[in-house]
């Protein structure tokens, strides 16, 4: 152990250790116990190394992270969610319910680089019950309003709309296993709205976005200095974008200590 890392690491890890070899003699696989070697392991001794949890600012991260728990935890069942950019999120496709909920049907192929006029969006949410037959949320999130590019709700919903017009990769029942695409039904395009959320410092911005992104809703979120709950700005841009600004308003947010204020 103490001349070879390989073996440091394979001892240190191990209840048990099989040792088989060409270069052995003709005795049968030497097999050993950790009890034969536990005693030469030198224990470490580590000062404790203690972290708040408190994250020291907040990011885009922290925008992707409320957003998925906002419409995925707390709406639901009156949402999907198709796609998702948290830390540790999916972006091998985009997923879609069929209107019966029923069914879930997924594109696997998502190009990295987009058409002229379209722009890959951060997060896609399938809304129902309030929309007949549902409502495509799709998201672009920055860290920062400047950050927002020009146009950016035409360029998001291009890339989805051309997308979800094409002939989906797999489905499946709730969570039966993935098959080829057979569903015969009708697929007619699907009602969409855009939104820009981003980490706001003053409530003007959420104007200044408004003015140059084309969305129908602009989403600001703002972060007292511990960091342990959240303001969600709303500024609805289009009679659509109101009706998404009702249906958040009226999720049940106690415990996620998030409280939404209208912006005009």
């Amino acid at each position: 152990m103490k001349q070879n890392g390989l073996w440091e690491a394979t001892l240190v890890c191990s209840d048990a250790v099989l040792v088989d070899s060409n270069t052995l003699p003709s005795a049968p696989p030497l097999a050993y116990l950790k009890s034969h070697w536990a005693a030469a392991i030198q224990p470490v001794q580590q000062a404790p190394f203690i972290v708040t949890p408190a994250p020291v600012r907040a990011g885009e991260n922290d925008v992707d992270t409320v957003l998925h728990l906002l419409f995925a935890r707390f709406g639901y069942p009156h949402v999907f969610e198709g796609m998702c950019n948290p830390p540790g999120g999916d972006w091998s496709g985009l997923s879609m319910l069929t209107e019966d909920r029923k069914l879930e049907l997924r594109w696997l192929v998502l190009p990295r680089v987009t058409a002229a006029g379209a722009k890959r969006p951060d997060h896609v949410f399938q809304l129902f019950d309030v929309f007949t037959p549902f409502l495509l949320l799709v998201i672009e999130s920055k860290e920062q309003s400047q950050s927002v590019e020009s146009r950016i709700g035409p360029r998001l919903l291009k890339y989805v709309g051309e997308l979800v017009a094409a002939i989906p990769s797999v489905q499946r029942a709730s969570a039966s296993p993935w098959s080829h695409y057979t569903h015969a039904g009708d697929r007619p395009p699907p009602q969409m709205a855009s939104a820009a959320a981003f980490v706001v410092t003053d409530t003007t911005e959420l104007a200044m976005v408004t003015a140059r992104a084309q969305v129908d809703i602009v989403l600001g979120f703002s972060f007292p200095p511990q960091h342990d709950s959240c303001t969600l700005w709303l500024h609805c841009c289009t009679p659509l974008g109101e009706q998404i600004s009702k249906f958040l308003q009226s999720l049940p947010l106690q415990k996620l200590k998030l409280a939404i204020k209208i912006q005009s």
